[in-house]
């Protein structure tokens, strides 16, 4: 155990261990050390090394640690796998005098028409759930498919249009490229992905003048992965060095930093007074008979959304309050629906019991599949059930990090102005 002891000692900064290392060593051979004082001695080198750093040293410190950290963290991030494929629109006619610019901006915006079509909801959710590909299977047990989705168009969906780069000469090609961990998947994906964009442009050009979609370069299976490691670990070692930045300046100004921190825990723990609000959400898909503002206005009546607040005893805390008054409330704050294109929508509804909120969207989505007048029975329902109703894990609102932390800047603000104030007015004082 001594040699432990001395080991950990080594860490006290040379001066220290020049005054007092004959003394130290006395006191060890007359001691019967335990685990515990070996660990007692290297926090005491640790707090006095720190303790006696200069500036310099606290900040390149942190960004060591920073970057340490940043590093564990790429290397334990999945790889990223890019499949790419290049197509290109050819219309049937092209003009004599071509001008680049208008026959690519032209290209580019017929690109963009069926690409949005491609990449529309109802699209990528038929191929992220398809059994031979099943996408992001992890992500869609504890979020909702919507927010898959719009992590999928945001992240890990691509689209290069080469007629658009500064100074393209005229070109209607476009690249479509695909993340994802898995290489298969990625370049099945893509394969999918070409294939809609295929049956969207046959029904574009459906009665006009035909504009053909070529297939230039198909899908590739990417072997290397696309991951760029680096950039997350100059991010750490840089957030490290303003970590180290930020602690020289507690050290400088202790009471605007415990301002800070008073800010932090006041206004965060105030935050709990802030009830939860849960969002569950529905997707559905309209005939193509049907208009979908025309339907919600059928289904969503006061007299349907008056029933629903007595049936489930919803805004029981409001007690007294005019049931036209919380009709409104629920239809102008609590429900929304949101109209997306190929007759999707979404129906969701925030409340504080997560339970209540999906009974409420599941009530709405059972009415719309199956609502109380049909003019034929045997016919085709009004409404497809695309994703079920979410049984949300976490609330949406309030986010109680972001308002602790407007705490703490508040609180900074707040003790730096007092600070300025103060030294103006008492230049002779010594700084807090």
């Amino acid at each position: 155990m001594r040699k432990w002891l001395r080991f950990a000692a080594r860490f006290y900064p040379s001066s220290w261990r020049t005054r007092y290392g004959a003394e130290f060593e006395a006191l060890l051979d007359d001691s019967s050390p335990a685990w515990h004082d070996v660990f007692d001695v290297f926090r005491g080198a640790i707090k006095m090394q720190i303790s006696t750093w200069s500036i310099r040293n606290v900040i390149i410190a942190c960004g060591l640690i920073g970057l340490v950290i940043a590093t564990v963290w790429a290397f334990s991030t999945p790889r990223q796998y890019a499949s790419h494929a290049t197509l290109r629109v050819t219309p049937s006619q092209i003009p004599e005098n071509l001008v680049p610019a208008t026959y690519n901006r032209e290209m580019a915006d017929y690109i963009n028409r069926i690409w949005q079509q491609t990449s529309s909801i109802t699209s990528l959710a038929e191929i992220i759930q398809r059994p031979d590909l099943d996408l992001y299977r992890s992500e869609r047990s504890r979020k909702p498919l919507f927010d898959v989705m719009e992590h999928m168009k945001r992240f890990d969906l691509q689209t290069d249009i080469m007629g658009t780069r500064p100074g393209a000469k005229p070109s209607s090609a476009f690249i479509v490229t695909f993340h994802y961990p898995d290489p298969v998947k990625a370049q099945k994906t893509t394969r999918a992905l070409i294939a809609k964009m295929n049956d969207v442009n046959a029904r574009e050009v459906a009665g006009m003048a035909s504009v053909s979609l070529d297939l230039l370069d198909p899908a590739n299976l990417p072997t290397k992965s696309e991951t760029n490691r680096w950039p997350l670990i100059l991010a750490g070692f840089g957030f490290g060095l303003l970590a180290g930045i930020l602690a020289v300046g507690v050290r400088r100004w202790p009471l605007v930093a415990a301002s800070g921190v008073a800010g932090f825990v006041i206004v965060g723990a105030a935050s709990f007074l802030i009830p939860n609000l849960y969002v569950s959400r529905a997707m559905l898909r309209a005939n193509p008979s049907q208009q979908v503002p025309n339907l919600m206005k059928q289904i969503l009546s006061d007299e349907f959304l008056e029933e629903l607040i007595k049936d489930k005893s919803l805004y029981a805390s409001r007690n007294g309050t005019p049931i036209a008054q919380l009709i409104e409330t629920m239809r102008s704050r609590d429900l929304k629906v949101e109209i997306l294109p190929s007759n999707a929508f979404f129906i969701s509804f925030r409340y504080p019991d997560r339970f209540v909120a999906q009974q409420v969207v599941s009530r709405i989505q059972k009415a719309l599949l199956l609502p109380p007048a049909r003019s034929d029975p045997s016919g085709p329902a009004n409404v497809l059930l695309v994703d079920p109703p979410s049984l949300p894990e976490t609330p949406a609102a309030p986010n109680r990090t972001t308002i602790a932390w407007l705490g703490m800047g508040l609180g900074l603000l707040g003790a730096s102005v007092a600070r300025w104030i103060r030294s103006r007015r008492h230049p002779d004082l010594s700084p807090a």
